[in-house]
């Protein structure tokens, strides 16, 4: 089962790459930072955002709103977290 964390980063990246894409773009990320998507943490998805994430969607949206995508997806991992979401 996907964690939240990776279900809210997936679920907004869907509509943009697609399904496929955007859960091996996620995939990819994660094992970048040593995490699945099983038991991402929030800290971990904003790890994998900075790593592989924000560069892998430039090319679906342009450098200026994967900047603008990525900051949004990790201040709402941060609110996630401060919540105690997983």
């Amino acid at each position: 089962m996907t964690s939240q964390s990776c279900a809210i980063v997936t679920g907004s990246l869907e509509p943009i790459v697609g399904d496929i894409l955007a859960k091996g773009i996620i995939k990819t990320g994660l094992q970048k930072v040593g995490a699945t998507p099983d038991s991402t943490t929030p800290q971990d998805m904003k790890r994998a955002i900075d790593a592989h994430i924000r560069d892998a969607v430039k090319a679906f949206m342009g450098r200026e709103k994967a900047c603008i995508w990525a900051a949004k997806m990790k201040d709402e991992l941060d609110r996630m977290n401060h919540s105690g979401g997983a």
